[in-house]
């Protein structure tokens, strides 16, 4: 009885193994966001921007202020108004809402992040101050990754070659700004390695920019300074060697015209 089973599964058994199996379909990718050419009112963009991020973003009517000071009914009074369509992806999406959020004064702040809960303030309404207390740590490398982020992050930037103290001083007036919502914040915390540096993102972005310019070291400069002055100083060995050799090329051929015309003229044999 085992015999034939045997005999049975060997001869299945490879035909199973030579089976090709079906590869998993690939996610499908996110469609990209659009936003559309024309009039867009506050809440439905945000409501739409939320959606697609998969964010819960909260508009308190109390944060939107027109003109002085003046608090609009509804979040229908603001708008925003584009001549052109602008089709971006996820990054861009968020990237797009804070920019516009931004020419109305607005930026976004986090609620739980965790969690996907945000809410939007108004840079110069009552609860501004809670803007800059609960603006979210990030590093530098997560601040560079998107340059383009309006919404407020802090940074702990570590020096290598330069003083926090002197680099916070001359910063400040690069990124020194009229009004105070938009402005950075830069400090040191006592030691002079690391500074400090809170404010809409691209700020921050564009300081750390700053930053990784001008923290070299002294000695890396100089080093480099020396050696092109080497270069160039072989270059013009070099070519004081050619113009001498020039000059002794064109002192003989002058020598031997000279000569010619010193010599008398042949006499005639005859």
């Amino acid at each position: 009885m085992l015999r034939p089973l045997i005999a049975l599964l060997a001869l299945t058994l490879p035909a199973v193994a030579q089976t090709p199996s079906t590869p998993a379909a690939p996610a499908p990718a996110k469609a990209p966001f659009v936003f559309e050419a024309g009039t867009h009112e506050l809440r439905p963009l945000v409501d739409r921007c939320a959606a697609y991020l998969q964010r819960n973003i909260l508009l308190d009517g109390k944060e939107l202020l027109v003109g002085q000071g003046q608090r609009a009914p509804s979040a229908a009074v603001l708008s925003f108004e584009l001549q052109i369509p602008v089709v971006t992806d996820r990054d861009g999406c968020e990237e797009m809402l804070q920019s516009l959020l931004w020419t109305q004064g607005l930026t976004i702040v986090a609620l739980d992040e965790a969690k996907g809960v945000y809410e939007i303030l108004s840079m110069t309404g009552h609860r501004s101050r809670e803007i800059v207390q609960r603006a979210p740590v990030r590093t530098a490398q997560d601040v560079l990754a998107r340059p383009r982020l309006r919404h407020w992050v802090t940074v702990a930037y570590n020096l290598k070659h330069i003083n926090a103290v002197i680099a916070s001083n001359s910063l400040r007036p690069f990124f020194a700004s009229s009004s105070n919502h938009s402005s950075l914040t830069i400090g040191s915390v006592g030691n002079s390695a690391t500074l400090l540096l809170c404010g809409p993102q691209d700020s921050v972005a564009g300081a750390i920019a700053m930053l990784q310019i001008a923290d070299v070291a002294q000695g890396e400069a100089a080093t480099e300074q020396q050696a092109r002055i080497e270069q160039l100083s072989k270059q013009v060995a070099e070519l004081t060697q050619r113009l001498a050799m020039v000059d002794a090329q064109l002192q003989q051929v002058l020598t031997a015209k000279k000569k010619g015309a010193d010599e008398p003229p042949a006499k005639d044999a005859r």
